[in-house]
């Protein structure tokens, strides 16, 4: 797609890579089929060891919306990565994606529609559908619609799916990007930051992302993360202005996962419809039956 016209444009979508061959070619492929025309992407490469790059080069070659910024020669990590790439940024809207996920098709058009209808939201998420290896629909993952209740579950909760996100590049800019204190979970922290200072977190209710979630997804969230979980909560409660009862609650949260044994996780995960407090039990409970079984390529992605 050479010669696009960039006149229009409101979105740049960036994506950090690292040893991501597997996914990429799906990912790219995705956002490339959406339905809005004129967008970028921006691209870093942190320091991958295998073809991730030789596949974003390929992709630079045929299709002139992406553009590979740069390629780091060892991982700084995913939060600074995200930093230099907001410093790319020269559109009107930010979206973050994954490399290992899938975008719906209308994404980005749903997304800029409603950030030009709603001058008051800053950051907007979405639901988003949890996918295999093979991109088999698993389940839907939720997150609260309605503000009052977006700002009521952040304490127990991080109420957007960060890869889900659009944002207003100059609110981000001027909260000063992702707090490099936080090699993960930077997106929790960016979000209490937000909402001190007053920015509006919306969520809609359409999923507009194909989530991969592949076995031991969930290792990576041991002790140590959920420390670091705990830390970003009390700080993010704090800033929030919250009593020392919803404070303690909040962090007894993160530690209670990071302490739980192994072999409850997948029990945890499979009643998460029940005791998230993210989740509208209801509609996970329709739209999952109605959908089991499916890939994602048979549900949307053409």
């Amino acid at each position: 797609m050479r010669g696009v016209d960039r006149m229009n444009e409101q979105v740049t979508v960036i994506l950090a890579t690292y040893n991501a061959e597997k996914y990429l070619e799906s990912c790219l492929s995705s956002i490339s089929r959406q339905t809005l025309r004129k967008f970028r992407v921006h691209i870093i490469d942190d320091g991958s060891s295998d073809g991730t790059v030789r596949i974003l080069k390929q992709w630079t070659e045929k299709d002139s919306r992406f553009r590979l910024i740069r390629v780091h020669r060892h991982n700084r990590g995913l939060t600074s990565t995200l930093n230099e790439l907001l410093d790319t940024c020269k559109t009107s809207y930010t979206a973050r994606m994954d490399a290992d996920d899938l975008m719906h098709p209308g994404r980005l058009k749903k997304q800029v529609r409603y950030l030009n209808n709603h001058p008051e939201c800053s950051i907007l998420g979405s639901h988003a559908i949890d996918i295999d290896e093979d991109e088999n629909i698993r389940q839907h993952r939720d997150v609260p619609t309605d503000p009052e209740k977006i700002g009521s579950v952040m304490p127990f909760a991080n109420p957007l799916v960060h890869p889900t996100v659009m944002m207003r590049t100059r609110d981000i800019i001027h909260l000063g990007g992702y707090n490099e204190t936080y090699r993960n979970v930077q997106d929790y922290e960016l979000w209490f930051r937000a909402q001190s200072e007053g920015l509006h977190v919306h969520n809609l209710r359409d999923p507009l992302l194909y989530y991969r979630v592949v076995p031991g997804h969930g290792a990576k969230r041991g002790l140590r993360y959920r420390m670091l979980d705990a830390r970003i909560r009390w700080h993010g409660t704090k800033r929030l202005g919250l009593g020392l009862p919803v404070r303690a609650a909040s962090v007894s949260v993160a530690l209670c996962l990071g302490l739980m044994p192994g072999f409850l996780k997948p029990m945890l995960v499979s009643i998460r419809s029940k005791v998230d407090p993210r989740h509208s039990r209801k509609k996970v409970k329709v739209i999952a039956g109605k959908e089991a079984g499916k890939t994602a390529k048979e549900a949307h992605i053409k």
